[in-house]
């Protein structure tokens, strides 16, 4: 505004030198009248503005303390608008602190994520460091694919490391975050067959090609998890579920729609570890019993009955791969293998057996849900078997190395 005053100014001194003074003196006369004028109007005009707003123009210069004022205010309704922006943020926008993330993975660190089911006994096992590294083993088998050089059956497997990026919050329960890096023991498809055993080596099946994952907390409300998720719970895909909240960590591989579930492992100690898994066998039996009573006196269908008896099985199906991770933490090399041979068997047994009791029903509607309780009850029996080995290896002077 400064610079257009001074322009108006030199205009006038250069029209004043150009004009004869007698001339000028009548210019003064008309100035003088037109000073008048205006002053008369604006004092109109302001009786007029003062219940209208100021209208400023370009013109005029405000003086200090006004600049002042109008400064002031825009930096007050700037600092309202950040403070308002702050508080409507997402929290799924905000990467959480590095303090967060240690004290989220240091929660994680404390549990072993499973992912398993089915009657071949696979699963995926992980576990999650302080620093967000992890290291996890998937295994599946099928004892009846033989041949040449391998008379006891194929085992797919996968021993991997890596690194998980920083988690972010994306609700009160729920965290995201992905695979920063990762890398695999052996090859994929790479093949090699020890002990009579062929050896395929694969993707860690749950976590494989994953995008996002994201992490529950044990408040997260169960009956809001994703279907994808509670499907590979177990019993936590049932809508009569007790319990109100996860009562475990639990991993979701989106993308997949892969669950895991998880155990607490810190606990767990040498003195004792007969009492922890007791106690969970026992927790297990209580669900047991729930779906069981479920089953027998609620009014069901056919296919509501068949998918009842399903979450039975793998109730004590995921319960059995737990206390295999159990074992195979605990015994050495030889007797590991020596245990993995009377698994494998004992495991084609049970397919005859389920097999057997099935065909009773075959074609009928009832056969799945036959099939399946044979299968929970000889799992279950196993599981029992498995758990006094544990204590047996365990006074004899195994140790369990976490």
């Amino acid at each position: 505004m400064k610079k257009r005053h001074l322009e108006i100014d030199t205009s006038s001194k250069t029209v004043g030198r150009a004009i004869h003074k007698p001339r000028l003196l009548f210019l003064i006369a008309v100035s003088c009248s037109l000073v008048l004028f205006v002053g008369c109007q604006n004092e109109q005009k302001a009786s007029t503005d003062a219940t209208t707003p100021l209208e400023v123009e370009t013109d005029i210069e405000l003086d200090a303390d006004i600049d002042v004022e109008v400064d002031t205010d825009v930096e007050a309704e700037k600092e309202i608008e950040t403070e308002t922006e702050l508080e409507v943020v997402s929290p799924s926008d905000v990467e959480e602190g590095n303090d967060e993330a240690t004290i989220l993975f240091s929660q994680l660190s404390k549990f072993q994520f499973v992912f398993a089911s089915g009657a071949g006994a696979w699963q995926t096992l992980l576990n999650i460091n302080e620093d967000g590294t992890f290291q996890g083993y998937y295994s599946d088998s099928d004892m009846g694919d033989i041949g040449e050089g391998y008379p006891n059956g194929i085992i797919y497997s996968s021993t991997f490391e890596g690194k998980f990026t920083t988690p972010k919050r994306v609700n009160d329960y729920t965290y995201s975050m992905s695979i920063e890096s990762i890398k695999l023991e052996k090859e994929v498809k790479s093949e090699e067959i020890i002990d009579g055993i062929k050896y395929i080596y694969s993707e860690p099946y749950g976590i494989n090609d994953a995008k996002e994952i994201y992490i529950y907390t044990r408040q997260a409300p169960i009956k809001e998890l994703p279907e994808g998720f509670r499907s590979w719970v177990g019993y936590l895909n049932l809508d009569n579920v007790k319990e109100e909240y996860l009562p475990f960590y639990g991993l979701y591989n989106i993308e997949a729609e892969n669950g895991f579930s998880s155990y607490l492992i810190d606990e767990i100690k040498e003195e004792n570890t007969e009492l922890d898994i007791t106690a969970e066998i026992s927790e297990i039996e209580k669900q047991y019993e729930e779906l069981n009573h479920k089953l027998k006196n609620d009014d069901l269908n056919q296919l509501e009955m068949n998918l009842l008896a399903k979450d039975i099985y793998v109730l004590w199906d995921d319960e059995i791969n737990k206390i295999w991770g159990y074992l195979k933490e605990t015994l050495d090399k030889e007797a590991m293998d020596q245990l993995t041979i009377e698994q494998r068997e004992w495991i084609v047994e049970k397919e005859n057996e389920i097999e057997e009791a099935g065909s009773v029903y075959e074609g009928g509607s009832i056969q799945p849900m036959i099939e399946f309780l044979k299968g929970a009850e000889l799992t279950r029996d196993r599981v029992y078997e498995l758990m006094e080995l544990l204590n047996k290896f365990k006074s004899e002077g195994y140790h369990i190395d976490r």
